[in-house]
């Protein structure tokens, strides 16, 4: 999304740059016979047809440009529909554990030991984090399978048992820490398959203390594979990094990534 959104920056500086008759501002044209045959031809044509010119310049050179981002937004912005289907992000699993299950993360909930620690992973601008114990690790991964998991939505799959956890809420860019505070609750994870495993990628935030259902399937079950069609494209996702919803989440409270 960050990119969609620089390159609808750059259409706006196109635009600004189209000029009929002059040149950009700064620059001069050079005095020659060319150009002087260029400027004759330009002053036979009338004012209304020039403006007209002019408009349908900036107007396609905009769409182009609109265009390029809105592909280029897809490109970047597909994720999976169900559980446990080939990811599109090849260190899913190594920037989930960076995030999540970290060594060396504090044993209490005092804020300055989580403040020195959250700036030395350099993560200081994702203002909600919640991290795991390295001892639940395999237990975290099992997650992603039908006997610790079940599917809840998506890619997306609910833990059949609770896990305890610290979550820290902090000034976003700053890494001043407001709160630290342990919470238990059921997991909800992203799972795709990388290397031939089923591993989660992604942290999704249980605000609602949701829990899994009964009926739902296993997070490795065939016919959740067989019901979702292999990817779709989302504005609300985006593996590498925190999207536009993803910040709102972060300013509601939701733990994400």
């Amino acid at each position: 999304m960050d990119s969609v959104v620089q390159c609808l920056g750059h259409t706006h500086s196109h635009f600004q740059e189209v000029k009929c008759g002059t040149a950009t501002e700064g620059q001069q044209n050079e005095p020659t016979a060319e150009n002087f045959r260029s400027f004759l031809r330009f002053r036979e044509v009338s004012p209304a047809a020039k403006n007209e010119n002019c408009g349908l310049m900036a107007v396609s050179r905009i769409l182009f440009s609109l265009a390029v981002c809105v592909l280029l937004g897809q490109q970047t912005s597909a994720k999976n529909d169900a559980p446990c289907q080939p990811s599109r992000w090849n260190n899913g699993f190594k920037t989930f554990i960076k995030r999540h299950i970290a060594s060396g993360a504090p044993s209490s909930l005092d804020q300055n030991e989580w403040e020195k620690y959250i700036r030395g992973l350099g993560n200081c601008n994702r203002p909600t984090q919640s991290f795991l114990s390295p001892e639940d690790l395999e237990k975290v991964r099992a997650v992603c399978t039908n006997g610790g998991g079940k599917v809840l939505k998506d890619n997306l799959c609910i833990s059949q048992k609770p896990f305890t956890f610290v979550t820290v809420r902090s000034e976003q860019g700053t890494c001043g820490i407001k709160t630290v505070k342990e919470e238990t609750k059921h997991l909800i994870l992203a799972c795709e398959v990388l290397d031939n495993q089923c591993l989660p990628v992604h942290f999704e935030g249980n605000p609602t203390y949701l829990k899994p259902s009964n009926n739902a399937k296993g997070c490795q079950d065939p016919e959740a594979k067989a019901h979702a069609p292999s990817s779709k494209t989302s504005w609300l996702w985006d593996s590498g990094g925190p999207t536009v919803t993803q910040s709102c989440k972060h300013q509601a409270g939701v733990n994400t990534g």
